[in-house]
């Protein structure tokens, strides 16, 4: 049905951004917003106006748009009586709307496979994330280095919702080719991203004395408990995704509920379960000395970095 798309995915910020290009598109070629209505049924689990909005006529136009998010979280869905308004709603658009990956067990979402036009977004894999940002750089005339494409992945997360700001700024830069240093200079890592920068150094092979230097840039502007609850929250992660059978970091971020970042980051793990808990229980040791005035916490985060780095990969 030409009248009826699903967009859903777990790349939420591009399917919302879809969603805004299609009603800007609708408010273009319709002068105005009489015939456009939008439903968020996560706040407010009420179908009644999202049925009779399907069903009543465009206002001095030929089309309306409804613009319906959400609607498989929902609970008691009135599914026939939607379908039905949606069949006899020919001049009417209807675009559902989900956040991640919907429930393929609900008779909504199996109605919308089978009669909606489709368009999912996934997570972007690590290449594909960069290549997206070559295209967002390219298309302003500009191109980026390669040392500096990784280092503003990197430093983002991996997040379209954080780097795309920082491609906004970065292409009023004069020179035609983005630099390392440029990049460096102008985008500054968020407290977040400092966390994900200690992620990644866990995770990629860093030698010890370069975590313990990112470890005290973080500590100028952060508390050191911050950080030790941060190291031990990403280790008790590490050992849930150690445990798991599968590690596709799609599965893993949805089984888990953890960011795609750390999911794509630990499904390359070279350590084993065995290793990991050993660790995670030496921290957890570490953590009573701290709060029994044994050790002083500087020294517990310094023992937990040499500790860690002396693992041997399996």
């Amino acid at each position: 049905m030409k009248n009826l798309i699903f967009i859903y995915g777990g790349d939420a910020f591009r399917a919302v951004e879809y969603v805004k290009f299609l009603k800007a598109r609708f408010n273009e070629k319709n002068k105005g917003l009489f015939n456009l209505t939008e439903f968020d049924l996560e706040e407010r689990n009420d179908f009644k106006p999202v049925v009779v909005n399907i069903a009543t006529m465009p206002f001095l136009a030929t089309t309306r748009l409804i613009v319906v998010k959400h609607a498989l979280r929902a609970k008691d869905a009135p599914v026939e009586q939607i379908i039905s308004a949606i069949k006899g709603a020919q001049n009417t658009v209807v675009i559902f709307f989900e956040r991640g990956e919907p429930d393929k067990r609900t008779k909504l979402y199996k109605y919308l496979a089978q009669n909606a036009v489709k368009k999912e977004f996934k997570e972007l894999g690590q290449w594909q994330m960069k290549e997206w940002v070559k295209k967002q750089f390219s298309q302003e005339g500009k191109t980026i280095d390669p040392q500096a494409l990784e280092y503003l992945v990197a430093v983002k997360q991996g997040k379209i919702s954080k780097i795309l700001p920082e491609i906004k700024k970065l292409i009023f830069v004069s020179q035609p080719i983005i630099s390392l240093s440029v990049v460096k200079k102008l985008v500054t890592p968020s407290y977040e991203d400092k966390l994900y920068e200690i992620y990644d150094s866990f995770l990629s092979g860093s030698q010890t004395s370069e975590i313990l230097k990112k470890i005290d840039r973080i500590k100028l502007t952060q508390s050191e408990f911050f950080v030790w609850g941060t190291m031990v929250n990403l280790f008790r992660n590490l050992l849930l995704i150690a445990n798991e059978p599968n590690k596709n970091p799609s599965v893993l971020q949805k089984r888990l509920g953890i960011s795609y970042f750390l999911a794509q980051k630990a499904s390359h793990l070279t350590q084993s379960f065995s290793q990991l808990g050993g660790y995670y229980q030496a921290l957890l040791d570490y953590d009573v000395k701290v709060k029994t005035g044994k050790i002083e916490l500087s020294l517990a985060l310094d023992l937990a970095v040499c500790k860690f780095c002396a693992l041997e990969p399996v």
